[in-house]
């Protein structure tokens, strides 16, 4: 289970600067959001099954998924502030509210910020969140794409990013990183869909 690291006091940053790394750590979000989406391995293969990949020793229903925790809470780096992306996140979506049952079995409810119909949170999720897949989801994207995927190192640049350690032309370099991981998936689910009608298509003939 994650724990909450105690508070600690950061360095003053201006409003203008918080917003531009918001602004930054949004659009990254949105493309790991996208890339996510393309792949879609977590549909078919956890979220609609009866038990999830995510743990391989506590029999976790699939529609919680890797949300078994409350990841949200984690600050898996103390020198950096997460504050301003908690705030933003509490001005849109208010306090956690989690109505489930407890997983049974663990004795605690998934994340305060899932429900049956999965996150509540289009935005504004912590680093861990729009990073974190398990290790069957980084062999399924090694071998169908051919895409590395590190997500401790996803999950490191997006706290930087908030912190303002990572900018400008590493900035750049990440985000062009994550469309290359966008346009690989893209092209290769188009192939497929092409190999998948051209398949049909021939086995209709040979019907015929």
């Amino acid at each position: 289970m994650f724990h909450e690291l105690i508070p600690r006091e950061f360095p003053q940053v201006e409003p203008a600067e918080i917003e531009r790394r918001l602004n930054q750590y949004l659009e990254c979000e949105a493309l790991l959001k996208q890339f996510f989406r393309q792949v879609d391995y977590c549909r078919p293969n956890c979220i609609t099954q009866s038990i999830s990949r995510y743990s391989k020793k506590d029999e976790i229903p699939g529609i919680v998924g890797c949300c078994s925790d409350d990841a949200y809470m984690e600050k898996h780096n103390p020198s950096v502030d997460f504050a301003p992306l908690e705030q933003r996140r509490r001005l849109k979506y208010g306090l956690p509210e989690n109505q489930e049952s407890e997983i049974q079995g663990i004795g605690r409810k998934p994340c305060r910020y899932h429900t049956i119909e999965g996150c509540v949170l289009e935005d504004y999720k912590p680093p861990i969140c729009v990073s974190y897949v398990c290790g069957d989801f980084v062999v399924y994207l090694a071998n169908t794409f051919g895409i590395v995927y590190d997500w401790k190192n996803v999950c490191e640049t997006m706290a930087n990013i908030l912190d303002g350690q990572i900018c400008g032309a590493e900035l750049e370099k990440f985000k062009q990183q994550l469309n290359i991981f966008v346009e690989q998936t893209k092209t290769r689910k188009e192939q497929q869909h092409q190999d998948d009608t051209t398949h049909i298509s021939e086995h209709l003939l040979a019907l015929v």
